[in-house]
């Protein structure tokens, strides 16, 4: 039982990231297109919110990313451990 809980853990965990940067890419989104629809910026202070929203990028991405698909390989292995469980369990029952 303690091993499901904590493939169900992983799972979740997964699912959260996954939300955080799917909000994070909309909020970096959402900051660019506001430059695009007319902020009422100049050119020089359009330049610098472009300048920083690419730095969060650099700086924040890679980690993101390599969080995701290192979550991304762990519930491939529960996942596949979960299921191999469930056909032994089936196994044992007949």
């Amino acid at each position: 039982m303690g091993k499901k809980q904590a493939a169900q853990d992983i799972i979740e965990d997964y699912r959260t990231h996954l939300q955080d940067i799917h909000g994070w890419f909309d909020s970096l989104v959402k900051r660019m297109e506001v430059l695009d629809k007319g902020s009422g910026l100049d050119c020089n202070q359009k330049l610098a919110v472009i300048s920083e929203i690419g730095s969060e990028f650099e700086s924040q991405g890679g980690n993101r990313v390599g969080e995701i698909k290192r979550l991304a390989g762990a519930v491939v292995d529960v996942v596949s451990n979960l299921e191999s469980q469930q056909v032994e369990e089936q196994v044992c029952l007949h």
